[in-house]
């Protein structure tokens, strides 16, 4: 595996009274699987030999940001002058899976890790434009007021637009109110759009099948949008003594259009066709199972809409331990509790099966897989 990362250093000025800033970046991760210490049976059995080391795939992702950045402050008759920003943002991203090598997809594949597929391997690439704009003020001391608005345009999916509204009010100095409401998105990843492999073991063989893939839309899957979010949350910060601050936020997050794996789909159950909607949407695919008493496939989608309610609370302070030395403490407490509020109906292709897209275990993933409680501490 590789990780590369190159910056082209920000370049700041200003002009005409705005504070410009100018940047760069790019990334790219190249992840490599390799099976070590096994064989190929099916190879043995063929051709007497068999290799012991395999190179099952790759993924190759990469991600170039360009950004512009203005600010600049505008005396207006408030306890402190109105912050301006805005700017705006080009991203390309790309993904690759690469397939395995010959003998790690032979047939039912290497043992422990079938290679990657002919039919799964794939290079995809997207880019979006973003622009957003950002007013701060305080229009008495006591009280700071944030807007911000940000839109962008995926070549993928279209454009989606955000708001967010923040507010703080100093009650003392040792202690104030503060509350934010917000929009949000989150476009889904080029691999849980385009990611596909074929999982096999010795009774089944099941397809993770790409949602933007022409077969998904054989099972009535649409290819792959933007989860859309709102966002509440309120709190207060203290200082309960010297060198001490303490928070506490409670927030709800409402999440439409979820993009969630799906349950087991069952094309063949312990070899009688459950599905042939779901044979057929293997086979579009590109993929040939060998034949193995259960068959089937998993699919992101945007099937679900969530609702998660929580509560932070973290305390900072700092002791002395010598006149030019400390120790800063960090404890940190987060309740969080996720639970499903609507679930979209099963496409027709699947309950005329009596399938459901999403069964109990998918459902538990969400709302049960993550603690409800952390508690965490640190000193340094």
């Amino acid at each position: 595996f590789g990780l590369l990362a190159w910056v082209w250093g920000s370049r700041r000025g200003q002009r005409l009274g705005w504070d410009i800033d100018l940047s760069s970046t790019y990334g790219e991760d190249d992840g490599r699987v390799r099976v070590k210490r096994s064989a190929k049976g099916d190879l043995y059995n063929d051709t007497g030999a068999t290799p012991t080391e395999f190179h099952a795939g790759e993924f190759i992702s990469t991600q170039w940001t360009s950004t512009l950045d203005l600010k600049r402050e505008i005396a207006a008759g408030m306890a402190e002058p109105v912050t301006l920003a805005w700017g705006v943002e080009y991203r390309r991203e790309t993904y690759e899976l690469g397939a395995g090598d010959a003998a790690s997809r032979y047939k039912a594949g290497s043992q422990s890790y079938p290679g990657f597929a002919l039919t799964d391997a794939g290079a995809y690439a997207r880019h979006n434009e973003a622009v957003y704009a950002d007013v701060a003020v305080r229009p008495v001391q006591p009280l700071s007021l944030d807007l911000a608005g940000r839109y962008e345009n995926f070549s993928d999916f279209g454009g989606t637009a955000v708001g967010k509204l923040t507010a703080r009010y100093d009650l003392t100095p040792a202690f104030a109110l503060r509350g934010t409401a917000s929009t949000g998105f989150r476009a889904p990843t080029l691999a849980e759009e385009y990611y596909s492999a074929t999982n096999v073991q010795p009774n089944s063989a099941f397809v993770q099948l790409p949602p933007n893939a022409p077969a998904a839309k054989l099972i009535g899957i649409d290819p792959l949008k933007a989860e859309k979010s709102t966002n509440f949350s309120i709190g207060f910060v203290a200082h309960p003594f010297q060198r001490a601050v303490l928070t506490a936020d409670a927030y709800q997050i409402s999440v439409r259009d979820r993009v969630v794996g799906s349950g087991t789909l069952y094309g063949t159950y312990a070899g009688v066709v459950r599905s042939q909607a779901v044979n057929d949407a293997i086979i579009a695919n590109g993929n040939v199972l060998e034949h193995v008493p259960f068959t089937g496939i998993n699919v992101f989608s945007n099937g679900l809409d969530t609702r998660t309610r929580g509560l932070d609370i973290v305390l900072n302070f700092a002791t002395a331990t010598g006149q030019d030395s400390g120790i800063d403490w960090t404890f940190a407490a987060n309740f969080n509790q996720t639970r499903v509020t609507h679930i979209r109906p099963t496409p027709i292709e699947l309950s005329a099966s009596g399938q459901s897209l999403f069964d109990r275990v998918a459902i538990s993933t969400l709302e049960t897989a993550s603690p409800r409680w952390r508690l965490t501490g640190s000193a340094q």
